[in-house]
């Protein structure tokens, strides 16, 4: 993680992760198959640390608010802000490693949780029966691509969580009343 703080995924090699450990670099492959099993490891911490970010953020809103998803919306835009390098190997590299990765398994989990929580604020606001996956795709994808243009660098979006907060609300409220005029 240390090693993410200051360079890109893509530049971090096994011996940099054994000498920051003072370790010898053979040392790591006695506990990961390579370098890809290693970052998808570390990928996986990032998508453990990302739910977690989320959950705190839900818990502060009654359950089945949209509040509560808005919530969840910034907490994700936040921590991509605040872990650039970590949010790139979360959903770079790591994700092409087949279907059975720790850090796939550990998005996966993430993901669910969203879903969660999204389909009890469904049910509250009368969208019960309808698939959470299906319905709350725009909305995950509206969050993700926010967090990855900031991650990118995007100067022409505001970081500042009171204006991140403003326009996942704005985009979220205007996506329910969509959702209720169709």
């Amino acid at each position: 993680m240390d090693l993410l703080d200051k360079s890109p995924p893509d530049r971090i090699t096994v011996a940099d992760a054994a000498r920051a450990l003072g370790v010898s670099s053979g040392a790591p492959f006695r506990h990961f198959k390579d370098r890809g099993v290693l970052m998808a490891n570390v990928a996986a911490i990032g998508f453990d640390r990302l739910k977690a970010r989320m959950s705190q953020a839900y818990e502060r809103h009654p359950p089945g608010s949209l509040q509560r998803i808005i919530a969840g919306g910034c907490a994700y835009i936040e921590f991509s802000a605040e872990n650039p390098n970590l949010f790139k190997l979360m959903w770079g590299e790591t994700r092409h490693d087949g279907d059975e990765t720790v850090a796939r398994t550990s998005g996966e989990a993430s993901y669910l949780n969203f879903i969660d929580n999204l389909h009890e604020t469904m049910r509250a606001e009368g969208f019960g029966d309808r698939d959470p996956r299906e319905f709350g795709a725009p909305l995950w994808t509206m969050v993700h691509g926010y967090a990855d243009l900031v991650v990118g660098a995007n100067r022409m979006l505001d970081r500042d969580p009171v204006a991140i907060s403003r326009q996942v609300s704005a985009a979220t409220f205007a996506y329910f009343e969509g959702q209720r005029s169709s």
